[in-house]
């Protein structure tokens, strides 16, 4: 066991020189690959669904492409039952650490390292995610020449993450106080993460799994959507009912341990069965009114060209005229007429 220590101590010492070696070097953008400065930070480049809207203040459809699936909610219309599953199960010092928990790098560290355990949970935070799902600092272009050396790769990955993640909490504690500055890391992460079946971000998840509402979302449902970011396939609650409830149930007992679920709830919540019956996949063309809204789509092609607007993914909002209890019955009327 002292060989293992020791030979601990030599692999933490080499890693910590490396480290600091591949710190120096990020302003050689061709040595590292990008690195997002706080100019990125300030003003990420996101890809959000554009809404239509009627004169009555209802959502006529959506037009989105791919990952711009993806309607942006704030902090304010969270389920907290959300944001407790959340850091319970991804990120339980998350209040407390400033973008890296060292804690749960080091238990990573000994338990694969040391112990072999290759199903020990990784370190990374949510502040760290968020990095990595905003700025792609995993893909090719991110990791420059040195990425093309073996084992190298890995660790100049880690280490953007880690500056950014540090990055993005000393921006936001900065700008809006450590407390808000929380509450936004969450919100962002919250809106950017993929959940399975073209739900980009959790206002589309919840439609989409439960149809209804960040803020509606009950224990159960928080639950389901936050075991599926382990592997969005494999606890999917459509295509793995049984994997999900067992991912359900893990993140409920890290709710209860983290204080955010009583004994007696969690007793009760473990037993129920997941309930997808309103599970729908939003495509462009559902909705009320796909005639108007094409016709609104093509006089906008050319404001869009002008202005530098994409419809599919600059998460616009347009106001129409157009009445949806009218356009409801001017439906029906065709429908009844056409059958006859």
């Amino acid at each position: 066991m002292r060989k293992k220590f020791i030979l601990f101590l030599w692999i933490a010492l080499a890693t910590s020189v490396v480290v600091v070696g591949v710190v120096f070097c990020l302003i050689w953008n061709g040595v590292i690959g990008y690195m997002p400065d706080m100019k990125d930070l300030q003003n990420p480049i996101s890809r959000f669904a554009t809404q239509i809207y009627s004169s009555d203040g209802k959502v006529l459809g959506t037009w989105n492409i791919n990952k711009s699936n993806r309607i942006p909610v704030a902090y304010s219309n969270l389920s907290p039952h959300l944001v407790h599953a959340l850091v319970a199960t991804e990120d339980a010092r998350f209040y407390e650490h400033s973008g890296i928990d060292f804690y749960a790098v080091g238990r990573a560290v000994v338990k694969r390292g040391l112990l072999g355990q290759t199903s020990a949970g990784g370190g990374s935070t949510i502040t760290q995610q968020l990095a990595k799902n905003m700025f792609r600092v995993r893909t090719k272009y991110s990791t420059g020449l040195m990425g093309k050396i073996p084992g190298v790769k890995l660790l100049i990955m880690k280490t953007k993450e880690w500056i950014t993640a540090v990055k993005f909490e000393l921006y936001f504690s900065y700008t809006q106080g450590r407390d808000k500055g929380k509450k936004e890391i969450l919100t962002q992460y919250a809106n950017t993460v993929d959940f399975g079946h073209n739900a980009y971000g959790i206002k589309t998840a919840a439609q989409t799994y439960f149809n209804t509402t960040p803020d509606k979302l009950t224990t159960d449902q928080c639950a389901i959507l936050v075991g599926m970011l382990k592997a969005t396939t494999y606890y999917n609650p459509i295509s793995h009912p049984e994997n999900c409830i067992q991912r359900r149930n893990v993140v409920l007992d890290n709710m209860r341990t983290h204080g955010d679920l009583s004994q007696e709830d969690f007793d009760t919540l473990k037993q129920e069965d997941i309930d997808v019956s309103e599970f729908k996949v939003e495509e462009n063309y559902d909705g009320q009114a796909k005639y108007f809204r094409e016709a609104v789509a093509k006089y906008l092609s050319s404001w869009c060209e002008e202005t530098g607007y994409d419809l599919y993914t600059s998460g616009l909002k347009i106001y129409t005229t157009l009445d949806s209890r009218m356009q409801k019955y001017a439906e029906q009327a065709a429908v009844k007429q056409m059958r006859q």
